[in-house]
């Protein structure tokens, strides 16, 4: 899996997507779940993809906000939501955004990636410079 600051094609986004979702169903099947459970949270998230990649960003705004008020832990839904805002120059709401996804996923150093450059987009490069070199290991 590789991103790329946010520029990740609606492609590659699909391919990680799926291979997520297949290692889900066999871990639910290995726990006698039923995936029918599951699929109503995914849903949201899997239209907001779709729409993506129709260019239709609108669209998928509005399902990754309904995915997060299902799942409001689905940190996937608020990367990609917060990588949404920050293209749309809601830099501040991106920063949110991307805070939540590093508290749920303290490893996600995309998320860490991001939210410095949105610092360094709002003129904070000194808090910006901390965030980034904890994701280069300076």
């Amino acid at each position: 899996m590789c991103y790329r600051q946010t520029q990740v094609t609606g492609g590659e986004l699909t391919a990680v997507r799926l291979a997520r979702w297949r290692m889900l169903v066999w871990g639910l099947c290995c726990l006698n779940l039923t995936v029918a459970a599951v699929q109503p949270l995914e849903q949201p998230y899997a239209s907001a993809l779709a729409a993506l990649e129709a260019g239709k960003t609108d669209v998928a705004m509005r399902e990754l906000k309904l995915s997060l008020q299902l799942n409001p832990l689905h940190a996937e839904s608020h990367f990609l939501l917060a990588a949404l805002l920050g293209r749309e120059g809601q830099i501040d709401q991106a920063m949110v955004g991307y805070k939540r996804v590093m508290t749920l996923e303290p490893n996600n150093a995309v998320a860490r990636y991001n939210l410095g450059t949105s610092l360094l987009v709002r003129g904070e490069p000194v808090q910006a410079a901390r965030l980034l070199n904890r994701v280069t290991g300076s």
